[in-house]
């Protein structure tokens, strides 16, 4: 584990599954840009992503869904807990980090703009702070507080958690151990499914970025 780095998802009931779920398309996602803290919706694409979503996560004995408080995560997850018959237990701390001024932005306009920044940024530097927006080590600490405790509530259910690209990446990354640059080594893309399963040694990430269910 990289320093600083905890990892508070690996003291689980065996036989415990948890399900990540990026939510889906939205209108700033298609065009590449980065929405953190703007509460978009889902577009076309999204919602049609949604039904396949409830459709694939049918018959894996969900017993409960979260979701973050922005409504594109909501929208997915409704339509998941609707074709389950549940409802959406819903956790601010699931919400994006807040890109500051760079939200609405490309990722070549960022690297234009600030071009330290953003190296910084992609270093992995848990310090950093998006201007007028987040500081990455305070958005880990808020994600892996929910992680903890949502996990526990679980008492070794499967749960799914519709949520956004660094809530995956947080949950993954300390799954595997990994910090810094090595959080950016895998996709999270829109609508994309993550299993971990935790057995007697740990936790096992069992699914990396499944979109089976979208072709």
């Amino acid at each position: 584990m990289g320093k600083g780095v905890r990892t508070p998802i690996f003291h689980s009931p065996a036989g415990m599954r948890l399900i990540l779920v990026r939510h889906g398309d939205t209108v700033a996602n298609s065009r590449d840009r980065y929405i953190g803290s703007t509460d978009a919706a889902l577009n076309g694409d999204g919602r049609d992503q949604a039904r396949r979503l409830a459709v694939r996560l049918r018959g894996e004995g969900i017993a409960r869904v979260y979701s973050s408080a922005l409504v594109r995560a909501r929208e997915t997850a409704e339509a998941i807990a609707k074709s389950l018959a549940l409802d959406v237990d819903v956790v601010r701390e699931f919400n994006e980090l807040d890109f500051g001024e760079w939200e609405g932005l490309t990722r070549d306009e960022i690297a234009k703009l600030a071009p330290e920044h953003f190296a910084a940024w992609r270093s992995g530097d848990e310090s950093f702070r998006f201007p007028g927006g987040d500081c990455r080590a305070d958005f880990r600490t808020r994600v892996r507080g929910a992680l903890d405790r949502v996990v526990t509530d679980a008492d070794g259910c499967t749960i799914a958690i519709v949520a956004h690209v660094g809530v995956v990446r947080t949950a993954i990354g300390d799954a595997l151990g990994l910090s810094g640059p090595a959080l950016w080594s895998f996709r999270v893309d829109p609508a994309s499914i993550h299993v971990i399963h935790f057995e007697l040694g740990g936790p096992v990430v069992a699914a990396l970025n499944e979109t089976a269910h979208l072709r």
